[in-house]
């Protein structure tokens, strides 16, 4: 049983680093297949790249995060550290992971994972429509039955220590995505995991190419009037429909922003959302957040909250260059 919920942890640390995670899309839960927009931290569609007009050309992120409403501090930490370049059709990311899983309360001991993954997005465009693909590639280490009774054990103990290979945990992923933008709105599909890797094998089948396919929607208001205005609320909602062809596991991503600019280079945004697959619709996750940007900083803390069960905090800063 251990053995097989260490493997669920690598999966998902393994797909959730993927896409060197968002604090915005995060908090609107977990939505990407359709945004464009400016500042982006993350491509989870990479035809995004093409309309994504970035006023910096690398961004450094750090996450702290938590489980919160449990007996003991820290129950199951994460951090991550995280590197994006940005040209004009391409990008270039570099993700860091540290998170604990299999908690033992009686002992104060967990497993630790870090997970390191290089990604890059290539995109074309012409007009209102593009096209990209994204490429993503890492592995996993860990730690079994680490001493965690307080937050100078996971520093001391997890983050600057030595870690050990897991067998069979090198990946590569191919993501394929396709975006149409038409004044507020956009749309995009996104094929996930077209090429399949992991450890020693390679899948590529018409199932796998489909199973995983999304569609979504994505409106924002305009950030300036058509006088050349800046507007003070902005607002943005999207809905997306994932993984498609995955019979049992198609779900969906809902989710909204209201921005408040107070000057050209500072704003306070405000964020939901609500994620969940339709076999299993009321036990999903709701997501909210609060963001805050000033020039080149941007900070953000998500509450990320599944029905039933503990909600975990989390803690961003991110600088732009």
């Amino acid at each position: 049983m251990k053995r097989l919920s260490l493997v669920l942890i690598i999966l998902c640390l393994c797909v959730g680093s993927l896409f060197a995670e968002d604090p915005r899309l995060a908090a609107m839960g977990g939505i990407g297949i359709s945004v464009s927009g400016t500042n982006m931290q993350s491509y989870p569609n990479p035809a995004a790249v093409f309309f994504d007009d970035n006023d910096f050309t690398f961004a450094f992120k750090g996450i702290l995060g938590d489980t919160v409403g449990v007996a003991s501090w820290p129950y199951l930490p994460e951090t991550s550290m995280s590197g994006l370049f940005v040209s004009e059709m391409i990008t270039m990311g570099i993700d860091v992971t540290f998170a604990a899983g299999n908690h033992n309360a009686e002992y104060d001991h967990v497993d630790m994972l870090q997970s390191s993954t290089l990604q890059v997005n290539f995109c074309a465009g012409y007009g209102p429509i593009s096209a990209g693909v994204g490429v993503s590639g890492g592995s996993v280490r860990q730690r079994l039955d680490v001493k965690m009774q307080d937050g100078a054990d996971y520093f001391m103990q997890t983050l600057l220590a030595k870690y050990d290979r897991v067998v069979n945990s090198e990946y590569i992923q191919v993501n394929a995505g396709l975006m149409l933008k038409v004044q507020q709105f956009s749309f995009g599909m996104l094929l996930d995991n077209v090429l399949d890797k992991e450890g020693s094998s390679t899948t590529f089948t018409w199932r796998s190419l489909f199973s995983e396919a999304g569609v979504g929607a994505y409106w924002s208001r305009n950030e300036y009037s058509a006088r050349g205005r800046m507007n003070n609320l902005v607002y943005s909602a999207a809905l997306e429909f994932t993984k498609l062809f995955d019979r049992g596991n198609t779900g969906m991503n809902l989710g909204g922003e209201v921005k408040f600019r107070l000057v050209r280079d500072s704003s306070v945004s405000v964020r939901a959302g609500y994620t969940a697959a339709f076999s299993s619709f009321g036990s999903g996750t709701v997501t909210t957040g609060l963001g805050l940007s000033f020039r080149n900083l941007e900070f953000a803390v998500n509450l990320l909250a599944p029905i039933g069960s503990h909600p975990s905090l989390k803690a961003y800063g991110t600088l732009l260059f």
